[in-house]
């Protein structure tokens, strides 16, 4: 595993149908936290109310309607995205996913088989996998791609 997670600019490496088609699934209908840059890189989330991580405190470049938030304070953000009674989901970037790593209770990983020199991705974020309880595997053999649920003891 590579723990390639995305490129620095906040676009994602990866175009696999099957893995968009499941984050949709999974995240319909609840709150995403995520970082100013990978905001930046992300096409418009119907039905997702977008809590956006920002060093500087300021609004993300777009200030759309479906923004509930934004912060430059971790547990502020996270206060905001929970008392919005949705579920919550960390969506990125590799620091996002440091600040929160404490509190997330499960973990989505997609794995993608293709080498390494085929993926142009610079950014990498590994979990601890000490604390991670496999759930299940989920393989869309259409794509080569092989979805894994993990659940975090603590």
């Amino acid at each position: 595993m590579t723990g390639i997670i995305g490129r620095k600019d906040g676009s994602i490496p990866f175009h696999s149908s099957a893995d968009m088609k499941r984050f949709r699934e999974l995240t319909k209908g609840a709150a995403l936290i995520v970082g100013r840059k990978t905001f930046d890189g992300l096409p418009r989330l119907l039905g997702r109310v977008m809590y956006v991580l920002s060093r500087s405190g300021m609004p993300p470049s777009r200030v759309l309607p479906h923004i509930g938030g934004w912060d430059s304070d971790p547990d502020n953000l996270l206060k905001m995205a929970v008392d919005s009674g949705r579920n919550v989901f960390i969506i990125g970037g590799a620091e996002v996913y440091h600040f929160y790593s404490g509190v997330v209770t499960k973990v989505y990983e997609t794995i993608f088989e293709t080498s390494v020199d085929e993926c142009d991705g610079d950014v990498k974020y590994n979990f601890d996998a000490s604390n991670l309880t496999f759930v299940a595997t989920v393989s869309r053999g259409d794509e080569s791609t092989i979805f894994r649920d993990y659940t975090i003891s603590r």
